[in-house]
């Protein structure tokens, strides 16, 4: 298996793939996808057996902050199970060693809407937890939708909420900045 960047050329068809991945309010536009990934803020990569694609991720990268900021990351429905999305972390962690860290959102399973729901949420963070990625102390709201963030990596950022921001794109000035935030979580 390797690990492979994905030209623009090729976006069409793994935007189509994203389409189907991700629920519409979890992704932006096609034209924003395209703009952040010319200008070198997001990259697109996956993992291939030959020329067949296993799994995709999409990357903020070149932030500020120096981390790396895991936008979307998904495995192909025939390989899921089967070891896939392991590699696929593993992976991103070689391509991403010189970052301060990765950082990931998922879904907090307290909100699931379904017992069914639940569960899936539950056993992806323990996905991410097998990997090295531990939950960072802080409620997060991606677009009013209650998140967890978890990092992998030497240290984590002092100031999680920029970093968030400088993933998502969004200028100081930009009113949008209230619909990603971070609120410290209390300790006992």
């Amino acid at each position: 298996m390797e690990l492979r960047v994905i030209e623009r050329k090729e976006f069409n068809p793994i935007f189509e793939r994203i389409t189907k991945d991700f629920p519409r309010i979890e992704r932006p536009s096609r034209g924003v996808f395209r703009n952040r990934i010319r200008h070198g803020l997001w990259e697109c990569v996956g993992l291939y057996e030959g020329e067949q694609l296993l799994a995709y991720a999409v990357m903020s990268v070149n932030l500020p902050s120096g981390y790396a900021f895991l936008m979307f990351l998904a495995v192909d429905a025939a390989g899921r199970g089967k070891g896939t999305g392991s590699r696929m972390l593993a992976a991103l962690k070689e391509r991403y060693q010189d970052s301060k860290g990765l950082i990931i959102e998922v879904e907090d399973p307290a909100i699931a809407k379904t017992q069914q729901e639940k569960e899936i949420r539950e056993r992806r963070i323990r996905f991410y937890e097998r990997a090295g990625y531990v939950r960072l102390p802080v409620k997060y709201w991606l677009v009013g939708q209650p998140m967890h963030l978890m990092y992998c990596g030497e240290q984590p950022p002092e100031n999680i909420q920029e970093v968030v921001w400088q993933a998502y794109g969004t200028p100081a000035s930009a009113c949008i900045r209230r619909r990603f935030y971070c609120v410290k979580e209390e300790t006992e």
